[in-house]
């Protein structure tokens, strides 16, 4: 049987392709196309390209309303929509105060206190009927990283249905893949959470058919941290938490605000998404600590190993 693999650099990690019975010289011309795509999506939506549309509105939206374009106008809508789904723990308007935290993590209050009133989804305005919008003020900047790699993998997705390839499995960079159809020697593509101190031991297992998997949270070299909108602390857990739904869109923006969430938070956005499998692995020190299956979807299949 013949085996198509191909990888690439794309959205800030590596992007790879399997796909099982396609011959090579049709599946190089899907691969070309999802790479233009991945470039074309990765120049739109980065936060630090000049070029790139989300560039253009954190410089110029809070003076006058910017139009979009209708995928644009998409993308802001379904995060707006996921900030008020989880109660405001996904928000894309929170680069501001990383920065701030980054330069001092005791800033002053005043200052913190400023950028808490101001920054927020609800300082996103859209204006339906043109598709335009603009910025509540001129403290206000989107950051789509939480995003990005769950819209990216849905338009790989839609490329591979148009042209009518049934089996495959992608991954970026390990943290978020998704798996269509059937593995070459099973009913479903595998998919694991690695032990993030012990990279060959996996701790949890996935079944994937026609769904998406993805984790967010803890690595072993971890130099970053995400910040809970609501608290405006930076969150440093050690955990990570892994979500699989029928969307990677869904996958990838839950995760995000799952790891984020403390457990009273958690509980209420678990409620807006209820056919998700979502599990979370727990670390005290360098060891597991603890594995928690929050929520299981009675059409996903989990084998934990």
């Amino acid at each position: 049987m013949e085996v198509y693999h191909n990888n690439c650099m794309a959205m800030n990690t590596r992007f790879d392709l399997v796909m099982p019975d396609c011959g090579k010289e049709s599946a190089d011309t899907v691969f070309k196309d999802i790479h233009k795509e991945l470039l074309r999506l990765e120049s739109k939506l980065s936060y630090f390209s000049k070029e790139s549309i989300v560039f253009k509105l954190n410089n110029e939206a809070f003076q006058n309303p910017i139009e979009l374009d209708n995928e644009m106008f998409e993308i802001l809508s379904l995060c707006i929509d996921f900030c008020n789904k989880t109660n405001g723990i996904f928000d894309i308007t929170v680069r501001p105060l990383l920065e701030l935290l980054k330069q001092n993590e005791h800033p002053d209050q005043e200052e913190l206190e400023k950028l808490h009133h101001n920054l927020g989804c609800d300082k996103l305005i859209l204006h339906p009927e043109d598709k335009t919008i603009c910025f509540a003020n001129e403290l206000v900047k989107i950051d789509l990283g939480g995003f990005g790699k769950g819209y990216a993998m849905k338009k790989v997705l839609d490329i591979l249905e148009e042209n009518l390839i049934r089996n495959v499995f992608i991954s970026f960079g390990g943290s978020s893949v998704s798996g269509v159809g059937k593995h070459p020697h099973g009913d479903y593509w595998p998919a694991g959470i690695q032990n993030v101190f012990q990279p060959s031991e996996s701790l949890y297992k996935f079944k994937l058919k026609d769904s998406s998997l993805s984790t967010s949270g803890l690595s072993e070299k971890q130099s970053f941290f995400m910040l809970n909108p609501l608290t405006f602390e930076a969150v440093k857990a050690r955990k990570t938490a892994s979500v699989v739904s029928d969307s990677p869109i869904l996958s990838e923006v839950l995760s995000t605000a799952l790891y984020i969430a403390d457990v009273e938070q958690r509980g209420l956005i678990i409620k807006n998404y209820p056919a998700c499998d979502i599990v979370e692995i727990h670390y005290g020190g360098n060891e597991v600590e603890e594995i928690l299956e929050i929520c299981k979807s009675e059409k996903s299949e989990q084998v934990q190993v």
